[in-house]
């Protein structure tokens, strides 16, 4: 949603709230997109609060379909936003803001708050084992048998001595 703050800054009784949708679906980060499974209203809110200076705050929530980061099943993650912000116009849009000339981007306030907010290690649960390296089953379920153990390649040369010593020993 656009706001069109031209009236904050020019009217010092300007006290105006309403309430709107988030309009994306899901939320791009790094490249790769996320379903957002649920959305509450945004309820934004401007106010002038003295010359120049209009004071902004959204409030909203919603639940994003977040993969397990070792076992790839869907994690729901709740985001609870207050975002506020004080804008000092027409000086105050950038690159970086929400507001573009006399005009405030809910949206982009919103993603945002979602990107500081978002969890730096998503797992379903505590104690997940994630998926096979070797054939990718999912290690929650079952083992699945296959050989995991990944060698250090500086040891190489000792387990070479291993080998030859355990075949020696066999023929003996």
């Amino acid at each position: 949603m656009r706001v069109d703050l031209t009236q904050a800054i020019e009217r010092d009784d300007f006290d105006w709230t309403a309430e709107t949708e988030y309009e994306p679906d899901s939320i791009m980060i790094s490249g790769l997109s996320y379903v957002i499974s649920e959305k509450m209203p945004v309820t934004v809110s401007v106010h002038h609060s003295e010359k120049g200076h209009v004071h902004i705050i959204c409030r909203t929530g919603m639940t994003v379909s977040i993969p397990c980061d070792r076992c790839l099943k869907p994690v729901e993650h709740s985001f609870d936003m207050i975002c506020e912000e004080e804008c000092v116009l027409p000086q105050h849009a950038s690159e970086d803001s929400y507001v573009d000339g006399m005009f405030l981007d809910t949206d982009r306030m919103i993603t945002h708050e979602i990107l500081l907010q978002w969890p730096s290690k998503n797992l379903c649960r505590p104690d997940c084992k994630g998926l096979c390296s070797v054939c990718g089953h999912d290690l929650n379920v079952s083992e699945c048998g296959c050989n995991r153990v990944v060698p250090d390649p500086r040891m190489a040369a000792i387990q070479d001595l291993f080998q030859t010593f355990q075949q020696e020993s066999e023929k003996s």
